[in-house]
């Protein structure tokens, strides 16, 4: 796909990927440069305890697209992209996991069907799906405390792999909830979702996520999205440590 104007942000939150971020790096830009499209890449380093940021220092001196940001805590996956898409200048905006789980090959894919459908937001959802009975249980518990939180279509699936257009992204950045799930904000806002199903999972890097971390993801979705807790609290805000920004100026790029 070759049109130079249409332009994509991808937002990556990143913690201690230091082993796999260069290669996943790799496969990202290339299929962007193929895309023959303007885009940038915005890496958000969730204050990693190994050398995540400093390999980020090295890519962001090869490419001239990417935005580097080191969060001075540790605030979570979904905070992390949150604090990514406030970076965020293109018309589409997609978020895609650091560990290769989602391939960032299916991203042409995700700007098709956005481009070519009236919808704000496109999931991608692979048609092979984990077959760990926690990540299963996970998943389904997860949909119900949707379902009840937002009303969220029954056939519609949810994934940390999309694509949304400008002015969702611009609704959701303004939210005043200090505890965030992106997929909560984005269904509080729009029904017009759909899925785009991707082959499978990719086999390159396994996920990371353990039964407590999910554990803890869900009840930070029950707790904190709760209506009398999301009408108290304010603005979350983001401590940066620091960012490395390049702009790329005119042209596809």
């Amino acid at each position: 796909m070759s049109d130079p104007h249409t332009s994509v942000s991808v937002v990556v939150p990143v913690y201690c990927a230091r082993e796999h971020l260069k290669a996943f790096h790799g496969r990202l830009h290339a299929v962007l440069e193929q895309m023959a499209m303007r885009y940038e890449i915005i890496y958000v380093d969730d204050h990693s305890t190994d050398e995540s940021f400093a390999l980020l220092e090295e890519i962001s001196a090869d490419c001239p697209q990417v935005i580097a940001v080191r969060l001075g805590s540790n605030v979570g996956q979904q905070h992390a992209t949150f604090c990514g898409l406030t970076y965020a200048r293109y018309s589409y905006v997609i978020t895609i996991d650091d560990d290769g789980q989602y391939p960032p090959e299916e991203i042409p894919r995700l700007v098709e069907l956005i481009r070519s459908e009236e919808f704000d937001c496109v999931y991608a959802i692979p048609k092979a799906r984990s077959t760990s009975v926690y990540r299963n249980l996970g998943t389904r518990l997860t949909d119900c405390t949707m379902y009840l939180l937002t009303r969220k279509p029954g056939d519609i699936q949810v994934s940390s792999f999309r694509i949304m257009r400008r002015h969702l992204v611009d609704l959701i950045t303004e939210t005043s909830a200090q505890s965030i799930y992106l997929s909560v904000e984005i269904l509080s806002r729009t029904h017009r979702v759909g899925n785009c199903s991707i082959e499978s999972i990719s086999d390159g890097q396994r996920t990371r996520y353990t039964f407590a971390m999910l554990l803890k993801v869900f009840l930070k979705l029950v707790i904190g999205n709760r209506p009398w807790c999301r009408r108290v609290q304010s603005t979350p805000r983001f401590i940066v440590e620091r960012e490395l920004i390049h702009t790329v100026s005119g042209g596809i790029r």
